[in-house]
């Protein structure tokens, strides 16, 4: 009996200093390096599919993400087509009013 005991005992610590063996060799035995394509550099910049372009109308007081894609949609991109838009298009296409189309057209003409 003490010998089938000890044989358990022996396995069971062979199998658990295995098991811990790879627990802590984990990161040297899987490779979880993102795929290259995945892989952005911090040297080369990354293509421009994975950075999206600067949203300079987001710099005019007011005016977040979801006024700036609104914007956007309608064709009106950056501070500089922003100041030299009507006040009223610009107010149908933020949904907005008009007093505050016009903040924000002057805003951008005066940071053109």
């Amino acid at each position: 009996m003490i010998r089938f005991f000890g044989f358990v005992f022996r396995a069971v610590t062979t199998v658990a200093g295995v098991a811990l063996l790879f627990w802590l060799l984990r990161d040297r035995l899987v490779h979880l390096t993102p795929r290259r394509s995945e892989f952005i550099s911090p040297v080369r910049p990354a293509p421009a599919d994975i950075v999206p372009p600067k949203a300079d109308i987001t710099e005019v007081k007011g005016i977040g993400p979801v006024y700036a894609e609104r914007l956007a949609a309608a064709g009106i991109e950056g501070r500089a087509a922003l100041a030299t838009s009507d006040a009223a298009t610009v107010a149908a296409a933020a949904d907005v009013a008009l007093e505050r189309a016009e903040e924000w057209i002057a805003d951008a003409a005066a940071h053109t």
